[in-house]
C-alpha cells in the first residue's frame, strides 16, 4: 500500500486487479479521509472507497486464479502535456480491436471467440438434457455474468459514439457505426439473457426450459453484429 500511496501522491495512477476479477484503475489517496479514488469498468467517474473497504476489493483473484496478495500491474506515468484527443481514441479502439481478436486468455476463449465457444455449448446442451449440469451452468450465467458483459458492450456504445467526434470524418463515421454495432449486440444479448433466465426479469413461466437450440443461432448473430463492430474499429484505427 505504501508503494501505492506514492505512486498516488505523484498523480501516477496505477491498475490494480479489483473485485470480482475485475480490473480497475486507482487514480488518487486521500490520506486524511483515508480514502482511495478507483475508476471501475464502465463507470461514468471514479467513485471515493473507504482505505478498509478498497483493501479487501483489491487484488481480487482474476480469471479464476489465486494471486499472492495486493499488487498493482502497471502505473501510468505523470501527465507531461495535455494528451491529444484523436491519438488517445485511435489508440483505444486499435488496443480494443485487438483484444477483440485475441481468441484465448487465462486459458479460456476471449474476445469473439467467446461466442463461437458459448454458440457450442448452447447447441450441446440442446442436444441433451436441459436438466443437465452444463445447462444449469448456462443458466447461472446468463443471470449474472452475462450483465456484466452487456454493461461493458453498452459502454462501448456510449464512448465510440461520444469520442466519435475525436476522429475526422470516414474515421468518425466508422466509430459511430461501430457505436451502433455494439448497441445492437447489446440488445441482443439482454434478449438471450430473457430467454435463458425463464420466470427472471419478468419473463415466463418459472417452469418452462430455455430454448437452447435457438439460442445457439442467437449467439452466433449476436457474434456476427459484434465482428461488424471490430471491423469498423479496425478502419477508424487505420484512417
Amino acid at each position: 500500500m505504501q508503494a501505492l500511496q506514492r505512486h498516488l501522491g505523484e498523480q501516477r495512477p496505477a491498475l490494480i486487479a479489483y473485485e470480482q476479477g475485475q480490473w480497475a484503475i486507482a487514480v488518487g489517496y486521500d490520506q486524511g479521509r483515508q480514502q482511495v479514488s478507483v475508476l471501475t469498468l464502465g463507470a461514468p467517474k471514479a467513485a471515493d472507497v473507504p482505505l478498509g473497504e478498497f483493501i479487501r476489493k483489491w487484488g481480487a483473484p482474476t480469471g479464476g486464479e489465486a494471486q499472492p496478495g495486493p499488487y498493482f500491474q502497471l502505473v501510468l506515468p505523470a501527465p507531461a502535456s495535455p494528451p491529444d484527443p484523436a491519438a488517445v481514441v485511435r489508440t483505444t479502439v486499435a488496443r480494443a480491436s485487438k483484444l477483440e481478436r485475441l481468441e484465448r486468455s487465462l486459458g479460456h476463449p476471449a474476445g469473439l471467440a467467446a461466442y463461437d465457444a458459448l454458440a457450442a455449448d448452447l447447441a450441446r446442451v440442446a442436444d441433451t438434457s436441459a436438466a443437465s449440469a452444463e445447462a444449469d451452468s448456462l443458466r447461472q450465467w446468463a443471470r449474472k455474468p452475462l450483465d456484466t458483459h452487456i454493461a461493458n458492450r453498452a459502454a462501448a456504445a456510449a464512448y465510440l459514439h461520444a469520442a466519435a467526434g475525436a476522429l475526422p470524418g470516414p474515421a468518425g463515421q466508422a466509430l459511430v457505426e461501430a457505436a451502433d454495432a455494439y448497441h445492437r449486440v447489446t440488445v441482443e444479448l439482454e434478449s438471450l439473457r430473457a430467454a435463458l433466465t425463464p420466470g427472471s426479469r419478468g419473463g415466463g413461466s418459472p417452469a418452462a426450459e430455455p430454448p437452447f437450440g435457438s439460442a445457439a443461432a442467437q449467439v452466433r448473430g449476436i457474434r456476427a453484429a459484434e465482428e461488424r463492430a471490430v471491423q469498423k474499429l479496425e478502419a477508424a484505427a487505420a484512417l
